[in-house]
């Protein structure tokens, strides 16, 4: 059409099958429907000019510190005041406005790798209330990592404070939740039995063992590091 001509239209949608919302505004649309069997004859679904829809991300892969972004289509006059974005019913991050949209940053190290539903949810000034279609995200972070320094591996160990040490990390910078050393083998045999809880310190993560909890015999020692996002490895075992 050429520049300047005002056009209006009428929609008709017609749906024979399925269930559904779809809402928009002027210039906006947005719809999605659900056909599992095809002997529906009529369409469930809301009609509204109130409706939030996640911008960024798209979907897919995500990890470390991303950037979230929303956009929010209101009845004219009528003013957005809170937007926050849900993974999988919870709140991870409070956004913004901006000329962009409305905008949060989200640290993915607080939550384990996996696939997640994001939705933007958005309040305006009649305290109505809507919530963006589910974007199925997946976080990959990489893992922590550990590894024991003390004892070496073939030490021979006795008596009631045994010293046990080691390193623990994250690549991504996740905080690390905790250390624990675990047994293997042995005469019993054990399988992966906590003996000891370490504590951080400037030498690394320290714990003190009791070797007489267990039988004399040869065993195999790991350490066990759990990160803030539940995120766990075990160390090459010694």
């Amino acid at each position: 059409y050429p520049q300047n001509v005002e056009v209006q239209f009428e929609l008709t949608l017609t749906v024979m099958a399925g269930t559904g919302s779809f809402a928009g505004t002027t210039g906006n649309l947005q719809a999605v429907f659900y056909t599992p069997y095809n002997d529906f004859t009529s369409f469930q679904g809301a009609v509204t000019d109130f409706f939030t829809q996640v911008l960024v991300p798209p979907g897919g892969l995500v990890s470390g510190v991303t950037y979230l972004d929303a956009g929010v289509y209101d009845a004219p006059g009528v003013s957005i005041t809170k937007v926050v974005f849900e993974l999988n019913g919870q709140v991870i991050a409070t956004a913004t406005p901006t000329i962009y949209g409305w905008l949060a940053q989200w640290n993915t190290t607080n939550v384990a790798s996996g696939i997640y539903y994001l939705v933007s949810v958005a309040t305006d000034a009649q305290a109505k209330v809507a919530t963006s279609f589910p974007v199925e995200i997946q976080v990959d972070n990489p893992m922590p990592t550990t590894a024991v320094l003390i004892p070496s591996s073939g030490a021979s160990l006795s008596g009631g404070s045994s010293v046990l040490d080691a390193t623990a990390s994250s690549p991504d910078g996740a905080a690390i939740a905790s250390v624990k050393f675990t047994l293997n083998g042995g005469p019993g045999p054990l399988y992966q039995v906590v003996i000891a809880t370490a504590t951080p310190t400037t030498y690394g993560w320290l714990a003190q063992w009791n070797t007489t909890s267990v039988q004399n015999g040869t065993y195999t020692l790991q350490s066990l590091v759990t990160d803030i996002a539940g995120n766990f490895v075990y160390s090459t075992g010694i």
